[in-house]
């Protein structure tokens, strides 16, 4: 079970002595139980952190966020004050834009750099798509139902439904008018994914993740839609947790790995 940490930070504890955590950021909507399932799919000495910003899940009651910059310097202020150990970042569409502006704001605060960012299902900071209007609540409806985001019992429930939707509306606008700034690329290695049959994010538009390091980049195009990281969660996590494996001075160096699915190297 998740236990909490921090405001906005949820760990499920390991078996053994911690040496390193895989610290997750959910897609737009959702809280820690996005990852529920990988707790099985990390090796003892590795621990789960899931964030769960304002507005989401068990924060409900809280008013929701939408600035990403400002949900990453609440994030980045909670890691600050925890252990600090080799980590690696991971974050699924939204989650990977806010993982990657932590990184951002972590280094800027002269926090140690991950082992490796894992981005997934999400267009680079710089090639962002058109802005809608999110308040109008049959937008939103049409997007979760596009990227299959919740059960249809869930959309057909109004009062369920109706408490859900601000945190959608937070994120949704949150995302869009996120813009990357002149920062130089980060010397991180970082893994993306992408659906194959993803409605609103082609696998191209995730591959332009590679201008955002000068590191190792590697792309895994996955035979799905946008919401994946429960079917394909041993593809994403096996190699986050090689990353923590390895050697800090090997991490830098070009590795081919063959995954389901095709995949595409810098």
């Amino acid at each position: 079970m998740f236990r909490r940490i921090a405001d906005s930070v949820f760990r499920l504890p390991a078996s053994g002595e911690v040496r390193a955590q895989v610290v997750c950021f959910p897609p737009a909507g959702s809280w820690f139980t996005a990852f529920s399932s990988w707790k099985e799919l990390f090796p003892g000495d590795i621990e789960l952190w899931a964030v769960t910003l304002p507005g989401h899940g068990i924060r409900l009651r809280e008013p929701a966020v939408s600035d990403l910059r400002i949900m990453a310097r609440m994030v980045t202020d909670d890691l600050m004050g925890l252990p600090r150990r080799r980590y690696a970042i991971f974050g699924h569409s939204m989650g990977g834009l806010l993982g990657f502006q932590t990184v951002r704001e972590l280094l800027r605060r002269g926090f140690p750099p991950p082992e490796v960012i894992g981005v997934s299902a999400v267009r680079a900071p710089h090639r962002r798509g058109t802005s809608k209007n999110w308040q109008d609540d049959r937008v939103v409806l049409d997007r979760l139902r596009r990227r299959d985001a919740l059960p249809e019992h869930v959309l057909a429930t109004p009062n369920l439904l109706n408490a859900l939707l601000p945190a959608f509306q937070a994120d949704f606008t949150a995302t869009d008018t996120y813009r990357a700034t002149a920062n130089p690329p980060l010397d991180v290695p970082l893994l993306a994914w992408a659906g194959g049959k993803d409605p609103d994010t082609r696998p191209n538009d995730v591959e332009f993740w590679r201008d955002c390091v000068t590191s190792r980049f590697h792309l895994t195009v996955l035979d799905a839609g946008h919401s994946y990281i429960a079917e394909h969660a041993s593809t994403i996590v096996r190699p986050l947790v090689t990353a923590l494996d390895v050697e800090p001075a090997l991490t830098h160096r070009p590795a081919i790995t063959h995954k389901r699915g095709s995949t595409r190297e810098r």
